[in-house]
């Protein structure tokens, strides 16, 4: 069977580069993965205004990664059931297995903290559980294997959502053992000299994702507006 391996953006991924770089054959990534790995991804998906940078940075380096998108930097096109059509992770995990490959995935870590989007622990991403549990019903994971911690038995639990959310939003590290645990210690102290909130700040998720800091007033308009939650 074919297999490729999938590029997440969540921080376990920084312990597995040796196997990432040992990788023989296809890569597909998620959103600004290919800042890193651009030589090497065959495919990529994320949001549409990072797939933009994503196809600039193609063509600067002359990369050659086929690009998922809603927009016209797209030059291929999903063909698995349109219900997978939602964040980059579950897409490109739908997409490989209604394409009959043999699945493996470093750096999904389904909520927590993000190589890429600092505080991506304050937005809530529990819908990824839930997303995963249809792929689960629609195709089995029999072909999917987590690179590092294995997060199949919860998602084929019963165990309920909120379970990874209510650590990782409160700042703790919600995937068990010392390696993670020691990288999420790393983060934290890195995205708090890099990231402090300022006096009269807070920060918002905006609708496309990213969090950013904003004066209170400022941040109740976005809100008011239905363009961003206040998150911290």
């Amino acid at each position: 069977m074919k297999k490729v391996l999938l590029l997440g953006n969540g921080i376990s991924r920084l312990l597995y580069k040796d196997y990432i770089n040992k990788w023989k054959g296809e890569i597909w990534a998620c959103n600004r993965a290919f800042l890193e790995y651009g030589d090497r991804i065959t495919r990529i998906a994320g949001h549409d205004e990072v797939m933009e940078e994503a196809a600039a940075y193609r063509k600067k380096h002359g990369f050659s990664y086929k690009i998922y998108a809603k927009n016209n930097v797209a030059d291929i096109q999903l063909t698995c059931p349109k219900q997978f059509w939602v964040c980059s992770g579950i897409t490109l995990v739908s997409q490989a297995l209604f394409e009959g490959y043999n699945v493996f995935l470093c750096g999904f870590d389904m909520g927590g903290k993000d190589v890429h989007s600092p505080n991506h622990d304050t937005v809530n991403v529990v819908f990824w559980v839930r997303n995963w549990r249809k792929v689960a019903a629609a195709f089995t994971l029999d072909n999917v294997t987590f690179i590092g911690y294995n997060h199949k038995p919860y998602i084929l639990s019963d165990e309920t959502p909120y379970k990874y959310e209510k650590l990782y939003i409160n700042g703790i590290a919600h995937i068990p053992g010392d390696a993670y645990c020691k990288i999420h210690k790393e983060f934290v102290e890195k995205e708090g000299k890099a990231f402090p909130i300022k006096s009269g700040c807070v920060l918002v998720r905006h609708i496309n994702g990213t969090v950013r800091q904003h004066g209170i007033k400022l941040a109740n308009v976005l809100v008011a507006q239905k363009k961003g939650v206040i998150v911290c």
